[in-house]
């Protein structure tokens, strides 16, 4: 059986949105027409049946040939490979952006971030330099665990 190559309307055209349509059913409907033993004017009236309510159900014209359902294929194969690529690219700029984050409230966790506010940073004007050394001294100590 051949894979069935799937569209949708553009949604702006005035027949709306036809969701999905199957474009290669026709070697199908012939395989199934011989498991059954149907006559070849059988046959014949399923693909028409077939390639008739697929015009009016789509306005695609139905692929024809090996030649148009390889490039259609190939063409299909290239937005998969597109789509995978640009998903590994949307993971490693999210990931940028967690390191990126991370490293933020890292740094400003001693005198503030968006989190923690910055009332930390304002009450250390009060306190004497060895308390904020002591302090800063605990920090490099949590980081090394």
């Amino acid at each position: 059986t051949m894979k069935t190559v799937k569209s949708s309307e553009n949604p702006d055209s005035s027949e709306g949105k036809a969701e999905v349509v199957d474009v290669l059913q026709v070697p199908e409907a012939e395989e199934d027409a011989q498991k059954t033993g149907d006559s070849n004017d059988s046959r014949k009236r399923k693909v028409a049946s077939l390639n008739l309510t697929r015009k009016k159900a789509s306005g695609i014209k139905p692929i024809a040939n090996k030649a148009e359902f390889k490039k259609v294929q190939m063409q299909w194969e290239a937005l998969e490979e597109k789509k995978k690529n640009l998903r590994e690219e949307i993971g490693q700029i999210e990931q940028q952006i967690f390191d990126l984050e991370t490293n933020y409230l890292m740094e400003t966790r001693g005198h503030g971030n968006i989190l923690t506010g910055w009332k930390v940073s304002i009450n250390r004007i009060h306190l004497s330099a060895s308390t904020i050394l002591a302090e800063q001294q605990k920090d490099i100590e949590l980081q090394d665990q």
